[in-house]
This record gives structure tokens, C-alpha cells and sequence, in this order.
């Protein structure tokens, strides 16, 4: 790895670790992900690396092929589209998990980035992102998990050995 990108890595845990809210307790909450091995959808949005349970997903479609507005719904709703006969909102990811100061271009600009929409299970909702990577499987073991007492609902826990934040689905869209 080059210094540039080892320099870049080590910033991106740095910041994955300080979204765990380390003062707090270690006493970490329970879910069925972090009881069996699974297997993980790593996806890329805006620049960083981010993993969501297999399970939590029905499929994934192209951003074009769903566009029908460059109109922004709201900070975090980029989209209301029928898919399949249901009416799914399309949540810009990045509007949610990360920092203001992270994010490397504003929510219209962005828009034109994305290349993938993943349709969660119950078909409500897609969450945009830049770059459908690899899928990973994971023991619980490999997950840093995020303590009980995190501000961080979305943020299940962290995956050290492969520099990317592990999602918590079911919390990412009960708070939308």
C-alpha cells in the first residue's frame, strides 16, 4: 500500500473509531448479526467503505435506471419512486452517517454520483450509494460492536480488518 493510501486508511479508522463513542460502556447491544456469522454487502459512499447484512437487502438496482427527478425531497430523501408497485423513498446514505465536514460534495451535486440503489426487504425504502463493492463474510468476532449507550444507532460496529463501518439497518431507517 502506498503512504498516501496508508495515510488515507489510518484517517478513515480514525474516524469509523470515533463514531463507536469509545468513552462509553462496553456493554454492547444484542442483534442476531452479532450472534452468527453472516454475510455483508460492502458498498462505497462518499469515499468511505461500508458494509449491511445480506439479509437486510432485496436487490440492487442502477440509479439510472430509476431516476425521475434531479429535485431534492428533503436533506436525506432524494427520491419517491414506484419500484415494483411500491412507492420506495430513496435516502441519501451519506446525509445520515456522515459529518457535514466529511461529506466531499452538497446533496445536489452528489446526486449525479451515485451509481447503485439497494431496495431494503420491505421495499419502503433504497439507500443511494457511489460503488457496489464485494460481499464479505463476517463473524461477530471481526466486529468492533458499537456499545449500548452509542448516539450512533445506524453504526452497528466497525470492521478493523477491513476498514469499514458495519450498518445497523433496522435503526438506520426507524429514525427516518
Amino acid at each position: 500500500m502506498s503512504n498516501t493510501k496508508t495515510k488515507q486508511h489510518v484517517l478513515e479508522m480514525a474516524y469509523l473509531e470515533s463514531l463507536l463513542d469509545a468513552t462509553a460502556n462496553n456493554e454492547k447491544f444484542e442483534t442476531e448479526t452479532n450472534k452468527l456469522p453472516f454475510i455483508c454487502q460492502l458498498i462505497k459512499i462518499a469515499g468511505l467503505k461500508f458494509a449491511l447484512p445480506l439479509s437486510s437487502f432485496s436487490h440492487i438496482l442502477k440509479y439510472s435506471e430509476i431516476l425521475e427527478s434531479a429535485e431534492s425531497k428533503s436533506d436525506f430523501i432524494l427520491e419517491n419512486v414506484q419500484i415494483d408497485g411500491h412507492q420506495v423513498r430513496i435516502i441519501d446514505l451519506a446525509q445520515i452517517v456522515l459529518a457535514e465536514d466529511k461529506l466531499k460534495q452538497p446533496i445536489n451535486s452528489r446526486q449525479n454520483k451515485y451509481d447503485s440503489i439497494i431496495i431494503m426487504q420491505d421495499a419502503r425504502f433504497g439507500l443511494a450509494c457511489d460503488e457496489i463493492l464485494d460481499t464479505e463474510m463476517l463473524t461477530p468476532e471481526e466486529v468492533c460492536w458499537r456499545n449500548s449507550s452509542s448516539q450512533r444507532l445506524w453504526l452497528a460496529g466497525t470492521v478493523k480488518s477491513g476498514g469499514y463501518a458495519l450498518l445497523d439497518v433496522d435503526e438506520l431507517l426507524g429514525s427516518i
